[in-house]
């Protein structure tokens, strides 16, 4: 992977647009109040990196890695994060809504308050996350595991196109959701 140190992801500019950066590795770095709008994002890898008011509008973030972020209100408009990971970060209240989420492995992730409105959720792994209040309402979820979890408040109301979803040793107080046969709560 490459390593371009002193691009200036957190300089004064606001908005990115038609950026194309792939392999690239950014290290403590500090995204704030950031706009990458149909911006490519692939391969990425965010170590120790900070992101707060930023949104991802129609953006390409494939296979790219977050580790150890502190991610506060991010938006996720119309993104691709196919084969992503998110390890050791903090998502709180991130709105993913609409967005395609596919092979993608939350581990050890704090996502408090996310939302995941209309998302297409497919062969997604939540390990040891906090997922307090999330709402995956109107979400189409497919061979999703959630594992070691906390679910306290958890919303899972009306998704769609539910298939082979299973929840082992999570807390699941006071979760809502549908009794749908394919949820399978051990």
């Amino acid at each position: 992977m490459s390593r371009l140190e002193n691009f200036k992801i957190d300089n004064e500019d606001k908005n990115f647009k038609d950026l194309s950066l792939n392999n690239l590795q950014f290290k403590n770095k500090s995204v704030i109040e950031k706009f990458f709008v149909e911006t490519n994002l692939e391969k990425l890898k965010f170590i120790d990196s900070e992101f707060q008011q930023t949104e991802f509008i129609s953006s390409n973030l494939a296979f790219t890695e977050f580790n150890n972020c502190l991610m506060e209100d991010v938006v996720y408009k119309n993104v691709n994060l196919n084969n992503c990971n998110f390890m050791r970060s903090r998502l709180t209240r991130n709105n993913f809504n609409n967005t395609k989420i596919e092979n993608v492995e939350f581990n050890n992730c704090a996502l408090r308050g996310a939302k995941f409105i209309g998302t297409h959720i497919f062969k997604v792994k939540f390990i040891n996350c906090d997922l307090q209040k999330i709402n995956f309402q109107g979400a189409s979820f497919s061979d999703v595991e959630m594992i070691n979890s906390n679910l306290f408040m958890a919303d899972l109301n009306g998704l769609v196109g539910v298939k082979n979803v299973v929840v082992t040793n999570c807390n699941t107080f006071l979760i809502k959701y549908n009794n749908d046969k394919d949820i399978n709560i051990k």
